[in-house]
């Protein structure tokens, strides 16, 4: 039986230092549970807060709908749009700079990468992101049920 909902996860909603953050807040919050209740009941729920916060897209291609949702503490929320067909699924690779200073000598580095995202068109004109990678074969792996279920090739937009 081939696969009808699909559930793409785009990635966190938070930079991966506020994730850190959470992490810190999460532990501090289990560590005073037993000595101070109040601090554990504010810094447990918002470091979960923080990890928990996702942002992806769910189609279903049986009743025709998508809908680009956040997810927090596992509980997604978004409306439903209808569509009646997929125009187009491509990749496109972007170059992410990424400056970092020092501390101390406020020196900088800066960081070079290369970036392939994932977009679906319907053909309503209405375009969503579905998914990023640094690996444009994980990416492409992932969408090839979607493609598949949607009988559309992958447009490679990117230029090796």
């Amino acid at each position: 039986m081939e696969q009808s909902k699909f559930d793409i996860r785009s990635g966190a909603l938070f930079p991966w230092y506020y994730q850190l953050v959470g992490v810190l807040f999460t532990l501090i919050g289990l560590i005073f549970i037993l000595e101070n209740l109040i601090i554990a009941l504010i810094l447990i729920p918002i470091g979960t807060l923080i990890l928990t916060g996702r942002s992806g897209i769910e189609i279903n291609t049986i009743a025709k709908t998508y809908r680009s949702y956040y997810s927090f503490f596992f509980i997604k929320s978004g409306k439903q749009f209808p569509f009646q067909a997929v125009e187009k699924l491509y990749v496109n690779a972007n170059k992410v700079k990424q400056t970092m200073y020092t501390a101390h000598t406020m020196q900088s580095s800066t960081f070079e990468n290369r970036q392939f995202d994932a977009y679906i068109k319907f053909d309503n004109g209405k375009k969503e992101h579905l998914s990023s990678d640094k690996k444009k074969d994980k990416l492409m792996n992932r969408l090839k049920p979607l493609s598949e279920a949607v009988a559309l090739p992958i447009v490679d937009n990117s230029i090796n």
